[in-house]
């Protein structure tokens, strides 16, 4: 959700738009998971995604969107696959996410085609340092490239964003058999650039770097309490009208500082 107190453009503000995008969306996976004798696991299955959108943003003409900021709908989906195995100290594990192909916001088609979530693969272990604290390491690649939307540059429509490639290391400590505590850290570069401040500057992803702390409690046999906080530091950029042109938008500036506190209740049955 982007609110911004002026319009990015004269025409916008002369019209009072172009400030405004709320963007919701969720995604529902049934997996079906194994393990077999030799140790490995296997998990695979379809997801769905429901989505909402409502902005008042400028088209590529400089009018506002035929949306004028009501809500639209779109429906998607793909799925997953995951590969995982324990040994006694090491354990392994492999996700993927295939593209998640959506259906256009037909009231927004005159600014953005399907906005697809896309592919991505992770891959992380764990390594049991002393008993019951694990030290952990992941790396996640997000193919932000091959997506209409996201790869394309400003002056095409698009974000200009390049594929994110992100490592979060942290630790884990059992206290007792009902709590364990996490702590954190993730960098990865900014997948937008200063040739697309602009295009990004109603959808802001520049922090790189992330710190992060939790817990988990098991209240009893087949329930859990969890809960979370991340800090995502400020990080700032500027457009340097390279793509947009050297008068249209160069010196546009996008700050972002962000603190998250996540609830999660986990229900074994």
């Amino acid at each position: 959700n982007t609110h911004l107190s002026e319009s990015r453009t004269t025409f916008g503000a002369m019209g009072g738009y172009d400030r405004n995008v709320d963007y919701w969306t969720m995604k529902l996976s049934g997996v079906y998971a194994r393990k077999f004798e030799n140790g490995w696991s296997v998990g695979f299955g379809p997801s769905i995604i429901y989505s909402r959108m409502r902005s008042d943003i400028s088209t590529a003409t400089l009018q506002q969107t035929k949306g004028e900021r009501s809500w639209d709908d779109s429906w998607g989906a793909g799925f997953t696959f995951g590969v995982y195995k324990r040994w006694e100290k090491l354990a392994f594990g492999l996700g993927y996410s295939s593209p998640q192909w959506t259906q256009t916001f037909k009231k927004y088609d005159d600014v953005f085609p399907p906005i697809d979530h896309p592919q991505h693969i992770q891959i992380g272990i764990s390594y049991e340092v002393i008993e019951n604290v694990k030290f952990l390491l992941d790396y996640k690649w997000i193919d932000w490239s091959s997506v209409n939307i996201f790869g394309k540059k400003g002056s095409e429509g698009g974000f200009g964003w390049s594929d994110s490639h992100i490592i979060k290391t942290g630790a884990l400590w059992e206290v007792t058999k009902n709590t364990t505590l996490r702590v954190g850290y993730s960098y990865g570069r900014s997948q937008m650039n200063s040739d697309d401040v602009f295009s990004n500057s109603l959808f802001p992803t520049p922090i790189e770097h992330h710190v992060s702390c939790g817990f988990t409690h098991k209240l009893s046999e087949t329930l859990e309490l969890s809960m979370s906080y991340i800090h995502g530091f400020k990080k700032s950029f500027t457009e340097n009208g390279k793509d947009t042109g050297e008068f249209f938008a160069k010196g546009s500036e996008v700050s972002l500082e962000m603190d998250l506190v996540a609830v999660g209740l986990t229900w074994y049955f």
